[in-house]
């Protein structure tokens, strides 16, 4: 499960990194972090049924951690590990705001978006596709 949870958060931040160039590709010009953040706190407070503090929560949370992707894209190739290790610690402070069962959910919405991305990318890992509208889903 530790396994799957690193997955699911390495593709949240893999997918943060490739906003841009999938915005790019589809003629929309790149969302900011604090965009990104926004319509993925909206997506959690309607699947999860947030309060308004943790949505408020949620949303600083989503923020930072969405610069922190960003910054590491900008960098260049995006390493790995450091995505994986931001992705870790954004979920560890997400199961401090949520429930047990909200955080349940939770965990459900990022395998999800892993698999959705996996499959945008072929299942090989590639960079590519992306939604349309030029944002995440879960």
């Amino acid at each position: 499960m530790k396994k799957t949870l690193l997955a699911a958060f390495f593709s949240i931040g893999l997918g943060l990194s490739l906003q841009p160039l999938c915005a790019q590709n589809s003629g929309q010009p790149p969302r900011n972090p604090e965009t990104m953040a926004a319509k993925q706190t909206e997506q959690m407070a309607t699947r999860l049924q947030l309060t308004e503090e943790q949505k408020a929560q949620a949303l600083e949370i989503n923020t930072r951690y969405a610069h922190q992707f960003m910054a590491l894209r900008e960098q260049g190739q995006p390493q790995r590990d450091a995505m994986m290790d931001l992705a870790k610690r954004q979920g560890e402070e997400m199961k401090a705001v949520l429930t047990e069962d909200q955080f349940a959910e939770y965990q459900k919405m990022r395998k999800e978006n892993a698999k959705k991305m996996k499959g945008r990318r072929g299942g090989k890992g590639q960079p590519g596709g992306g939604n349309p509208e030029g944002g995440m889903e879960f």
